[in-house]
Parts: C-alpha cells; structure tokens; sequence
C-alpha cells in the first residue's frame, strides 16, 4: 500500500506545506504504507523538485514502483494527532541537506566563525506574516533575551534586512560587545509567501491591519511574491533561508516567537529545545504530548 503526498503550487509557504508533508508521512509510518512524495508542481522547486535542496530517503512518484492500493494525502483537518518527538524524529528523516547546501552551510560557519557552536541565533519572520496573523515584536525583546545569557556572537535570521539594521543600531548605541552575522540580502526588505491576488488583497486593506505602519512600508517595498520567482530566483531564496534555519538550529540559545510555522519547526528542531527563549506568551507544548498537527499552532 502507498500514500502519495503531493507539495503543492499555490497553497500555503514554505513551513506550513512541511507540516502538511510530515504529518501523511507519519501516518504512512503508524500505518506501514510506503510514503511516495510527489513534487512536480511544487511552487518551491528550482529544477529536481525535494531534491533541489535536500537529499533524503524518500521516494518520489514512480509508476513502477507504487504499491496498490493507492491512498492520496490526508488533508490537514483530517490528521490524527502526533506528538512533538515523533515530528521531530520525522524532520530528522526527511531534512537532510543536499551536499550542495551542506556546503553552503559549512562556509558560512567559517566565514562567520560560528563553528565552535558558541554563537547564538534570533530569527524574525515579518513581511506579509504581519497583515493579521502575526504581532509586531521589537528588536529589542529579543536582543534582551540573549542578552541576559551573555551572548557574544548573533547570527540574524529573517526575511526582512531592516531588522538587521535595526539590530545594529541598537547594539552599536548601547555599546554592546556584540559581533552581529546575517546572510538576509539587503534587497530583501520583508518576505511573502502570499500569492499574487493575496498581496493585492492586503494592499488594499491596509486598513484592517494589526500592525498598520509596517504594512504600509512593506508593501511600498514588495517587489513581487514568491509564487512570481523565476527559478533562479527561487533557488537563491531557498538556499539562503534553508541554510539560515540550519544555522539557528546550531545556536546556543535561539530568540525567537512561536507566532508562526517556520518558529515553531525552529523550536521543535533544535538542538536543545530548551534553550529556545520566545518574546511572546506563546504555549511552548511538550514533546510527548499528543497535539493536532503544528500548522494550526502551538495550542
């Protein structure tokens, strides 16, 4: 018997669509069907598809090889509840980095000098996140967090370069003995995972916004959404976040919020999750509690 899961082309980003992938993947594991990924259509792809940016032991459609019957994805109302350890144990499986991203990787370490593994990470997801799903956060609360855990090397991770600036500013006027890294290009000024009639939607009410006076530059500053990347550009961009989350994972102690999917994979892949501080009053789950799939939240 065979699960076919299939990455999609317009529905959901990045994060939200790898909960949806790891949720039927665990269920073809309870269930001992054999998992057969399908990324043809995936909107994320450069050329391969999954194998693009990773290298893992999952198969892909093959006509072939499919065993019957055949089951198609579950959809994310329907999945059964796992615990937080099994969706860790999944991601364990599933993102191994290709050798061209470990590479990648394993540059930026040296270049950065974070190999020593003594280096701590914040990672801030802001752009469209911020129309009304999300919370405007400073800068400084999670500076503060890290802060208190005399740091002394930051790695930034985030879709928006103002925040590195913001970052730098705070440190260099507070007179902080802080060595601060990024790899977020300056052209990137606030990321979407929106598609193109979505982004047409906020601009047009900006209005009902939480977070009004972000929106409003954000959207000055947008030039196009992900769903409009040619594939070179889309490549650039997975590299760069792929490998920015990898390094987040390596930290010390991570600041961040649990205000959306790419936080909440961050808090369940790393390291020590323990060491994860949140800005926020986010629930923070345990491992071995049985819990709906993540894409709804931590709740």
């Amino acid at each position: 018997m065979s699960l076919i899961f299939q990455l999609p082309e317009n529905d959901g980003g990045y994060c939200n669509q790898l909960w949806r992938f790891l949720g039927n993947y665990l269920v073809a594991q309870k269930f001992k069907k054999t998992f057969i990924l399908d990324d043809s259509v995936w909107i994320f792809k450069n050329k391969d598809g999954w194998s693009d940016y990773f290298n893992s032991v999952l198969l892909k459609r093959n006509c072939k090889s499919i065993e019957k019957p055949i089951y198609k994805q579950i959809l994310l109302q329907k999945l059964p509840q796992f615990t937080l350890s099994q969706y860790r144990q999944a991601f364990e499986k599933i993102m191994i980095l290709n050798s061209s991203l470990q590479t990648k990787l394993d540059n930026i370490m040296k270049k950065f000098n974070l190999e020593n593994n003594k280096f701590d990470a914040i990672m801030i997801r802001r752009g469209s996140k911020l129309f009304e799903e999300s919370y405007l956060i400073k800068i400084e609360a999670f500076l503060n967090k890290l802060i208190e855990k005399d740091t002394k090397i930051i790695f930034l991770q985030t879709d928006d370069y103002d925040c590195y600036d913001e970052l730098k500013d705070i440190i260099k006027k507070r007179n902080l003995d802080i060595k601060l890294y990024t790899i977020c290009p300056e052209y990137k000024r606030g990321g979407t995972t929106v598609y193109s009639r979505e982004l047409d939607y906020i601009k047009k009410n900006i209005h009902k916004s939480r977070n009004r006076g972000y929106i409003n530059n954000f959207v000055k500053k947008i030039k196009k959404s992900e769903q409009d990347y040619t594939p070179e550009e889309m490549k650039i961009h997975m590299e760069e976040m792929i490998v920015g989350l990898e390094i987040c994972l390596l930290s010390r102690y991570l600041s961040t919020d649990l205000q959306s999917n790419i936080t909440r994979m961050l808090y369940t892949r790393h390291n020590n999750p323990n060491n994860v501080l949140t800005t926020c009053r986010s629930l923070r789950p345990k491992f071995n509690i049985r819990l709906r799939n993540p894409a709804y939240g931590f709740y």
